[in-house]
């Protein structure tokens, strides 16, 4: 059994040896030597191809979701380095945010030629429409929460559809799903060509839409942002007022496969109240819906006092403790 024999040999020394890799591993000099590889340019180029490999991800989402996992998040997010870091993205957010403030400002300020009349808004600063005008999107998404306002309003009020297919095509996933309340596109191959033609169909009903982000928040350990955004969407054809509409916007990101340091949009969902989707299409019927959903609040109280008397899920009062009697009282 000279091959059984071989072959034993061979798994045995195997064994032996990854045993002694993870003895040496656990070591000083194993650590330094470890450390300085994950360092070196191949060990970071090794580390980012497994990274945005589908087996990396995939053990990165598991771990992610796993018990340890969360603890050793929670454990990093509460040391000073994570600490600074967050700081530092937050002062970053303010500075960009106050420059375009004065941006706007200096643009509103600044002198008009009388006979050209008042510029097209579309909810940009100068910046921002300079930087649409082409057909490159804005800079790459690698700090969600500084470039997610940028990025939505290059995706809604693109300045041509050149610019719009370049941001669709920069800030999706390939296999990225889109909800909204009119229209939804679930993921599969090339599902991103679905999410461009929404898009599209978007600015063909509106070619005038004003967009505001009034406000972001990231939440860095599950890669996903909320944005709070106010638009006024004009249909082309409508006669009456455009009225601005209040959504809720929820991303959810995941790591580039060209570049696992940035990211891209693989879930959007956007979510309105009813009257501010009403708003969004049929603005003069916003005080009907109201008065439906007024309506149905009171219709809810109704039926809630009615059911109850019937014994269905009635609040039982608590019994008053009996009072004692005189008598007892003088005895």
């Amino acid at each position: 059994m000279p091959d059984a024999d071989a072959a034993a040999k061979a798994e045995a020394k195997k064994t032996s040896d990854a045993a002694s890799a993870k003895k040496y591993r656990g070591t000083t000099k194993g650590k330094e030597t470890g450390a300085a590889y994950e360092a070196s340019d191949e060990g970071k180029a090794r580390q980012a191809a497994y990274d945005g490999s589908d087996k990396g991800k995939a053990r990165s989402a598991t771990y992610g979701d796993s018990e340890k996992g969360k603890a050793r998040n929670d454990k990093y997010e509460a040391t000073d380095g994570a600490k600074a870091k967050a700081r530092e993205r937050q002062a970053r957010f303010k500075a960009k945010k106050a420059e375009k403030a004065a941006a706007e400002k200096a643009a509103a300020a600044a002198p008009q030629d009388p006979g050209a009349g008042p510029a097209p808004s579309r909810g940009f600063t100068p910046e921002e429409e300079a930087r649409t005008r082409g057909t490159s999107p804005p800079e790459n998404m690698e700090h969600p929460e500084e470039e997610i306002a940028d990025v939505v309003k290059t995706l809604t009020c693109a300045e041509s559809p050149e610019a719009q297919k370049a941001a669709v095509e920069k800030y999706y996933a390939v296999d990225a799903a889109f909800r909204h309340p009119l229209s939804t596109v679930v993921p599969g191959p090339n599902s991103r060509s679905a999410i461009l033609g929404v898009y599209q169909w978007y600015r063909v009903l509106s070619p005038t839409i004003q967009l505001n982000v009034d406000s972001i928040t990231y939440n860095s350990s599950r890669a996903e942002l909320f944005l709070e955004v106010t638009q006024s969407f004009h249909i082309r054809w409508s006669p009456f007022s455009p009225a601005p509409a209040r959504l809720l916007v929820h991303l959810v990101l995941s790591p580039s496969i060209d570049d696992p340091k940035l990211w891209v949009i693989s879930l959007q969902e956007d979510f309105y109240h009813p009257e501010d989707l009403t708003a969004l299409v049929v603005p003069p019927l916003m005080p009907l819906t109201r008065l439906l959903l007024r309506a149905g609040s009171m219709a809810s109280n109704v039926n809630a006092f009615v059911f109850g008397k019937l014994g269905y899920w009635a609040v039982k009062e608590k019994e008053k403790p009996a009072r004692p009697s005189v008598a007892s009282t003088a005895s």
